[in-house]
């Protein structure tokens, strides 16, 4: 088969994001694997015949959950700029959101994916944009709240271990969820700010021989800014869909919380509660998810083994990070990838992008 070039979004340029990826995860197997004696793929392939099978389904289903509940945040954000998105169309977005997500150093990064992929099905760039702004304050300020919630009635849960690097990472954390909450109420509140923005990197695009014409191209944004403009207006007078969407991302955090907790029922332990070990995933998702790795690989899995030591003996601590990650980072990862994947070649199929070269 034989694709032709695509100048405006061409998914080969990720494969660089896929491979540091890989190498993370690599990285991260070896290190764990030298600072553990114990671990071992026989151990863990032994471990597999003494999994509770009903806990391993609750945790699929709970992954499901995750992409589920983003894409109707997504939908609910949409509607009242008239976009309507169906649970099968907005569980797509979502699939592709959090797969570009994963492959850059950023947990918002995949939206300009998305905004691509929303902008070939027809809808407007200046629609979709105001949308994922929508949801990424709320995405975020979900976090923030679950952290806030946990330090307020479990404060004690700082001071059990004397990991300082943890600290560290968890004050960082939050001050740049913080600090992407402001970021976000900017662009809401300042259009100012919003065309600066988009005049700059208009200007960068040109600079680097993707856009031909400066002119054209701010025109182009100022008309699509009016609309933005009015999408975040109303965006703003409708207090019942600010709710649903936070609402629907705390769904989302839940579903992938739980998965730690699930996991720690397959192992056949049952001292810890279902609370502890929810907050210990809120600080862990805030002391790393801001960090500039993709996928927050390298940062996660210490940070598990060091909150988990207490809840897991040694012998089965390494396994349970392992099975943890699997199901809410790793098999996330391959299932979104193949909606984006599978997404991307309908969308040159469509465009009549993939030619029959076998009469080469």
């Amino acid at each position: 088969m034989h694709i032709r070039n695509q100048k405006e979004f061409n998914p080969k340029s990720q494969i660089v994001s896929v491979i540091i990826l890989i190498a993370l995860l690599i990285l991260t197997f070896v290190m764990v694997d030298s600072n553990m004696e114990d671990l071992s793929f026989q151990k863990l392939a032994g471990l597999l015949e003494y999994l509770h099978i009903e806990y391993i389904l609750l945790s699929l289903l709970c992954l499901f959950g995750y992409i589920f509940f983003e894409g109707r945040a997504m939908a609910a954000a949409s509607k009242p700029f008239g976009v309507q998105l169906g649970w099968l169309q907005s569980t797509k977005y979502a699939g592709i959101e959090l797969y570009f997500s994963a492959i850059t150093p950023s947990a918002t990064g995949g939206q300009p994916a998305l905004a691509y992929y929303m902008h070939k099905d027809g809808f407007k760039t200046s629609k979709s944009s105001a949308m994922l702004l929508v949801n990424t304050f709320h995405y975020t300020l979900s976090l923030v709240v679950m952290g806030v919630v946990v330090l307020a009635v479990q404060p004690s849960i700082l001071f059990h271990n004397d990991n300082a690097l943890f600290m560290v990472l968890l004050v960082i954390g939050f001050a740049a969820h913080v600090g992407l909450l402001v970021v976000c109420l900017l662009l809401m509140f300042s259009h100012k700010l919003v065309f600066v923005l988009g005049d700059w990197g208009i200007r960068l695009l040109c600079f680097l021989h993707v856009f031909k014409s400066y002119n054209k191209k701010i025109e182009a944004y100022r008309a699509s800014l009016e609309t933005y403009k009015a999408c975040v207006q109303t965006a703003k007078k409708d207090p019942k869909m600010q709710a649903k969407v936070f609402l629907l991302n705390i769904c989302q955090r839940l579903c992938v919380f739980s998965i730690a907790y699930f996991i720690y029922l397959c192992l056949g332990n049952g001292d810890g509660s279902y609370w502890n070990i929810l907050s210990i995933q809120v600080l862990s998702a805030i002391s790393v998810n801001a960090l500039p790795l993709p996928g927050a690989v390298g940062a996660a899995e210490p940070v598990f083994l060091v909150l988990y030591a207490e809840l897991y003996d040694p012998a089965t601590l390494g396994p349970a990070m392992l099975f943890t990650r699997f199901f809410s980072s790793y098999l996330c990862f391959i299932l979104c990838g193949i909606v984006a994947i599978v997404n991307h070649i309908v969308l040159m199929k469509k465009r009549g992008e993939i030619v029959d070269d076998r009469r080469l």
